[in-house]
């Protein structure tokens, strides 16, 4: 009877050790993922807030202004599209992750008929804002 108390010491104690392995193993990844989300929405937002400086730069512009603007390929690790849309009948900036994540910025004092563009990959690594007195142009550039 000795001899299994022993036995079962000893696997008790492996068991607990385990145990301690594995909530710290769950610990680091559940600190991992919400780190990564949240570098993943700080590089978004700061790439939406240099696009529309540029984009209201060419607003403000009376003549013609062009800018050549490189972008991240990824952000996170993760893909992700440009693109102007309507609210209200103005004209909102939206980055879209292929994480699931979104930015949206209003573009102030811009009407959305005076944007044009298209859906802009991140592989495109670089766009061009340009403007003349009555439209801004958001294009692909490579």
């Amino acid at each position: 009877m000795k001899g299994q108390i022993k036995i079962v010491n000893e696997l008790l104690i492996f068991a607990i050790g385990m145990g301690i392995a594995v909530v710290i193993i769950l610990i680091f990844q559940t600190v991992r993922d919400v780190t990564s989300q949240v570098a993943i929405k700080d590089q978004t937002e700061e790439v939406g807030n240099l696009i529309s400086s540029y984009i209201l730069k060419a607003n403000q512009s009376n003549a013609y202004y062009e800018a050549r603007l490189q972008i991240p390929e990824k952000i996170g690790g993760h893909k992700y599209y440009i693109d102007v849309k309507d609210k209200d009948g103005k004209a909102v900036l939206t980055l879209v992750s292929s994480s699931g994540y979104s930015f949206s910025q209003e573009l102030f004092n811009i009407d959305k008929n005076k944007i044009i563009t298209e859906k802009i990959a991140s592989s495109a690594k670089y766009i061009s804002i340009s403007s003349d007195k009555n439209r801004i142009y958001l294009n692909r550039q490579s």
